[in-house]
């Protein structure tokens, strides 16, 4: 029964360190939302908002599994949200139903956990799920997108028919970063999008890709960035790939930024960055900025230095929802840990790494991902070779 899962949905909230600061007032109130939700469709959304409460990306109701979107993968880029693949690849949403995105995005932003940085990194599924859709435009009848193409030319798209999410919006969202990497030529397929490796480029610059923590044990992860660090020993120019890197454990790159000084002292080292550089990968970069001296490149991450994490998930099955909750603290501004909410092993870690807004901004448009160009990775390696 959705009336289960709805005080179910409450207690978990209860338990989630960020809910904190969440007024009961205004969780008795979005408990009773859920439990008036007529549809499953209504429950699912109402789920998202109340999770959402919390400010905290971590914190949330996951319903891709259970959902169908229009066939179309839009993802914000530098100029907003835009198609990233097919024939018109690069071309800019500029409204839904008649509604510009501007005023969608304000209306679904309630139902969108985290920092702003972080509802443009998951708004890309709610702009293709109709109910969603529906919500933020009051047109209960199939989405009608107007784009504007990379040519400059307009066009609409109707979308009646729809595919599994999670078949073009993964719960782990990665943005585009794997297709710039293979569209320089650096690697391909999985290889770029979730792979670790290095790379020799031009002028003497080791390119690292660091795509994932959650494929493989912390343990292997080391070993690969042990072997990398074996083989940069003496470089003098760096750049760290951390974009599109969703998080996991990141234990692994822990030994490798606080090695680096000694592997490659003085070396010149750019940590690429973007909004969906998210929890593990946001603290391997200041990681890397606090061990290493690196300068972040890039776009803002998908969260503050400072957040709520750990916790867990919950399957709903009447709603099909995923709740992700969360019970540890990190704090990777001041390196403050909390004495009861951050566990020991992280608390070891935790540097005082200061502000992890990009030193260089830098972040590919629609057309840039059209023409194959790699704003930010051309950014980072100006850097490191000046």
């Amino acid at each position: 029964m959705l009336a289960d899962e709805a005080r179910r949905i409450r207690k978990i909230a209860a338990k989630d360190t960020s809910f904190h600061k969440v007024a009961a007032a205004d969780l008795d109130a979005a408990e009773a939302r859920l439990a008036q939700a007529a549809t499953v469709t209504g429950f699912r959304l109402e789920a998202m908002r109340t999770l959402a409460l919390g400010r905290n990306g971590h914190s949330r109701a996951i319903v891709n599994a259970a959902a169908q979107v229009a066939p179309i993968r839009l993802v914000w880029l530098a100029d907003g949200p835009c198609l990233v693949e097919g024939s018109q690849a690069g071309a800019r949403l500029l409204a839904v139903n008649g509604i510009s995105v501007a005023e969608i995005l304000a209306k679904l932003r309630p139902y969108l956990a985290g920092t702003d940085q972080r509802a443009r990194a998951l708004v890309g599924f709610m702009l293709a799920w109709p109910p969603a859709v529906a919500l933020a435009t009051e047109v209960p009848s199939a989405p009608a997108y107007r784009f504007a193409t990379v040519g400059g030319d307009q066009i609409e798209l109707t979308a009646t028919d729809t595919v599994p999410a999670e078949s073009l919006y993964p719960v782990g969202e990665r943005g585009v970063a794997g297709r710039l990497v293979a569209l320089q030529g650096i690697a391909y397929g999985d290889e770029a999008v979730r792979g670790i490796f290095l790379r020799q480029l031009a002028r003497q610059v080791s390119y690292v890709r660091i795509g994932d923590f959650r494929a493989t044990p912390p343990t292997a992860t080391a070993a690969q960035l042990s072997a990398i660090a074996t083989e940069i020993q003496g470089a003098r120019r760096l750049v760290v790939d951390l974009r599109g890197n969703p998080g996991g454990n990141f234990f692994g790159a822990a030994a490798f930024a606080r090695d680096l000084p000694e592997v490659a002292p003085g070396a010149a080292l750019a940590v690429l960055v973007d909004k969906f550089t998210f929890s593990a990968a946001l603290v391997a970069a200041a990681l890397l900025k606090f061990h290493a001296g690196g300068r972040l490149v890039g776009e803002e991450m998908g969260d503050t230095a400072a957040f709520h994490a750990e916790g867990g998930t919950a399957l709903l099955p009447q709603s099909g929802l995923l709740i992700r909750y969360s019970d540890g603290w990190h704090d990777w501004a001041e390196g403050k840990a909390d004495p009861v909410l951050t566990p020991p092993e992280i608390a070891r870690e935790m540097v005082p790494a200061g502000s992890l807004t990009p030193d260089i901004v830098a972040a590919p448009t629609g057309a840039d991902l059209a023409a194959g160009h790699d704003t930010a990775l051309a950014a980072a390696l100006a850097m490191v070779r000046d």
